[in-house]
Parts: C-alpha cells; structure tokens; sequence
C-alpha cells in the first residue's frame, strides 16, 4: 500500500473532480480514524480498571472496518 501523501501527489495528476475526491476521501478515511481513537480511549480507560465493554466493542469495530472490503465485494462488481 502506498503511503497517503504518495497517492495524494499523484491523483493531483489526474482529471477527477475535487468534490468527488474530498467525498471518497471523507469516507474512506474518516471510519478508521474514528476506530483508532476511540481503540486508544476505550484502552486507556480499561487499562485504568474501569469496564472494558467499550474497548471490545471499538476492537469489533475496527476488525469489521478491516474486513468490510472483502464483505462488500460481490456488491462492487
């Protein structure tokens, strides 16, 4: 996988429309940082010895973000 700002550099070469790439950005990019940091809080906070619901709830999440490619791929084609 090439690194954001390799991709980022490179699409600024091609014809695609602004909005639809800020659109295709916001979603692609927006779930997993929303996993990522409430992983980190929820972990914080379970680590502290309060419940620990919440971070294995944000870790479902995240393996769910990481598989939803391979779930909703017969849809694509």
């Amino acid at each position: 996988m090439a690194p954001f700002n390799i991709i980022n550099f490179l699409l600024a070469l091609t014809t695609i429309n602004l909005k639809i790439y800020t659109l295709a950005t916001f979603i692609g990019v927006i779930p997993g940082t929303i996993a990522y940091t409430w992983l980190g809080a929820s972990g914080k906070t379970a680590l502290q010895g309060s419940d620990a619901s919440s971070f294995i709830l944000a870790s479902v999440f995240l393996v769910f973000l990481s598989v939803s490619p391979l779930l909703f791929k017969p849809w694509w084609k």
